[in-house]
């Protein structure tokens, strides 16, 4: 069974306030919800590649998936013709690591 709401209908919501980190009860019509949650920005979720399928461009840093438990950060770098993964200890051939995905945007500390 389909139910249709009009907009104009009032809803009590509990939402959360993330600066104040906590639950609070507002009552709001349906359009209103649906303004509210078109303004807020919902996070990137960033997708592990596989490094058979491509590699990041030499020289950015990248978080790489070392096997199924470890992450570590490291670029591509190239050493006379070869390609390599360099990480902190040390430089890998290319296909020694499964998977790869860009760092996440730096925190910005709100003043």
């Amino acid at each position: 069974m389909t139910r249709l709401i009009d907009a104009d209908t009032t809803l009590t919501v509990q939402m959360y306030d993330d600066e104040h980190e906590e639950w609070y009860t507002e009552v709001m019509t349906v359009d209103e919800l649906i303004s509210k949650s078109a303004d807020e920005t919902p996070p990137t979720v960033q997708q592990w590649i596989p490094c058979s399928e491509k590699l990041p461009r030499t020289g950015k840093n990248v978080l790489i998936s070392m096997d199924d438990e470890n992450v570590t950060v490291g670029r591509i770098v190239k050493i006379g013709k070869t390609k390599m993964w360099q990480i902190d200890i040390g430089e890998y051939p290319i296909d020694t690591f499964p998977a790869w995905m860009p760092l996440p945007e730096p925190y910005e500390v709100e003043e």
